[in-house]
């Protein structure tokens, strides 16, 4: 379920997450980015921190996965099927979409909710609210 709070903290932090998500593969790139600065400030420009970051968001991702008896055309199956896809698999977007059966517009809003529930458990974890 996506976070409920609208804070501007919680969507810079959603953003910082999708950016981190784009750049799961590249380790100087997560060795370099903002998220791991706020969530791992030791570890900030390391190359351990870059896999750090990495391993976080594979965790975040594997936590967001439902039971085996969950129906597979739930919605929570789709969130996880479609992070996992996208930003694990690194498929397109048109993979994606064209995998799960989703419209353009449709693909992009299931991928912003998405990513959303998947920054609020690290959001939740490290208690990095601002308020």
């Amino acid at each position: 379920m996506p976070h409920t709070s609208a804070s501007s903290e919680f969507v810079q932090f959603t953003r910082l997450v999708h950016t981190a998500l784009s750049a799961i593969h590249d380790t100087p790139a997560l060795r370099a980015h903002p998220l791991l600065e706020q969530l791992m400030p030791a570890q900030a420009g390391s190359t351990e921190g870059g896999r750090e970051l990495r391993l976080l968001l594979y965790r975040a991702i594997a936590s967001l996965q439902p039971d085996s008896s969950t129906p597979k055309n739930a919605p929570d199956w789709r969130t996880h099927r479609l992070l996992e896809l996208r930003f694990l698999q690194a498929q397109s977007a048109q993979e994606v979409m064209r995998q799960l059966g989703l419209g353009k517009s449709q693909y992009y809003q299931k991928q912003a909710d998405a990513v959303a529930t998947l920054a609020s458990v690290p959001w939740e974890q490290f208690g990095v609210s601002g308020e």
